[in-house]
């Protein structure tokens, strides 16, 4: 189904499957194709491929983010230290259990940072961090945090590299362009990061550049969806937004690892030829 107001679209794909307690606040334009049981924020320009699942567990998805086919955001959970992980015992409806009983502690949020590209089929477990400009590779399973603009593969995931120096992530964590209309970007020479970054500090100097302030549809339960009018509810949604950047912008790139002293490779060094010395002497005896 195709939502409009003035020259903003989002799409929701009629296939999608909706839980009854999902409320979602969707800033247009955005395109989702996905099961839908999250009860949070999804930014503009933001894309999720169709097969692909927001758990309960994802509290925001940023904006400029590309979601792959079959992807699983955030999905629940089972309690693998009680007698049994079937969710019968949690819920005083399917057991025997007259209240629910408590959890260790309550689970934590998903949140996806802004441009993140997550891959076919990967898998970003229920309260995960993922930081502005990271990629999750396809098939991956990620199971802690993210930092910015990190490459994370392979089951469990790990990071493989980064996408740019430590310096140029830390311009681009300055700049943060997605707070910008991509009408405001048009021109922007985006295939080189080092230009691209200076037109943007010149364009922000300037003031060309539009902020975002788009209309937001609330998504409820099935079939049911309308564009937000009252101002406590786009602050509310404006909110979650806000309080899931924050946690993002924590997630700074790892330092790199100090190279081992001098004194410290020579003293293994010389370990290494006393051993084959003593190898060298034991076959002439």
């Amino acid at each position: 189904m195709r939502y409009r107001q003035d020259d903003f679209e989002i799409f929701v794909d009629p296939s999608s499957r909706r839980k009854p307690a999902a409320k979602l606040f969707v800033e247009a334009p955005a395109r989702i194709s996905a099961h839908i049981a999250m009860n949070g924020f999804i930014g503009a320009y933001t894309y999720v491929r169709d097969g692909s699942r927001l758990g309960g567990g994802v509290r925001s998805i940023g904006r400029y983010c590309s979601i792959a086919p079959g992807a699983v955001l955030g999905d629940g959970q089972h309690q693998l230290d009680w007698l049994t992980t079937h969710p019968f015992a949690l819920d005083p409806e399917q057991g025997e259990n007259e209240k629910e009983l408590p959890r260790k502690a309550p689970p934590k949020a998903t949140i996806i940072g802004n441009d993140v590209w997550i891959g076919a089929n990967a898998i970003v477990m229920r309260g995960v961090v993922v930081g502005d400009g990271a990629v999750i590779g396809a098939g991956a399973v990620v199971t802690k945090d993210v930092p910015s603009y990190a490459i994370v593969v392979g089951v469990p995931g790990r990071i493989l590299r980064y996408r740019f120096p430590r310096r140029t992530i830390q311009r681009l964590l300055k700049l943060r362009w997605w707070r910008y209309t991509a009408g405001s970007l048009k021109g922007v020479p985006f295939h080189d990061t080092d230009a691209a970054i200076v037109e943007i500090e010149r364009r922000k100097k300037e003031g060309t550049l539009l902020r975002i302030n788009h209309p937001l549809l609330r998504i409820g339960k099935e079939n049911e969806a309308w564009w937000v009018r009252k101002e406590e509810n786009i602050k509310k949604a404006r909110g979650i937004y806000k309080a899931s950047v924050a946690k993002t912008q924590l997630l700074l790139p790892e330092a790199p690892k100090p190279p081992k002293p001098q004194v410290y490779i020579l003293s293994k060094l010389l370990k290494y030829i006393r051993k084959i010395a003593r190898i060298s002497k034991g076959r002439q005896a």
